[in-house]
């Protein structure tokens, strides 16, 4: 579960930084809506993680600091594969979000930079 929501905030940061690149690559248009959907996605979707955490667990706040144990089990500061891990799921997201291949240059870039 903390691998998939590792992998859900990353392809949202990804759209994020993809609407933002997008308006200022003069694409105002596709940029801010796409910046206002995922904006909007994203509260919704914590409201209802939230929600359902406090349906289904009966102290979620206990729940949320045992979780705490499973953080840093790896340093990624000392594996040399870390970097061409983030190009790939990059270039999943690149691909999820539809954007230009002829410009994934510059979206691997902006995300490598990020």
């Amino acid at each position: 579960a903390i691998f998939l929501g590792t992998l859900y905030w990353y392809f949202y940061g990804t759209a994020f930084v993809l609407g933002l690149l997008e308006i200022i690559a003069g694409e105002l248009e596709t940029g801010v809506t796409r910046f206002i959907a995922v904006s909007v996605k994203t509260f919704v979707l914590c409201l209802g993680a939230s929600f359902g955490m406090l349906m289904t667990i009966p102290s979620p706040a206990d729940a949320w600091f045992e979780q705490d144990a499973h953080c840093n089990s790896i340093d990624l500061g000392t594996v040399w594969w870390r970097i061409p891990l983030y190009l790939a799921c990059s270039v999943c997201a690149l691909g999820q979000y539809r954007f230009p291949v002829v410009s994934y240059w510059r979206g691997l870039a902006v995300q490598l930079a990020a």
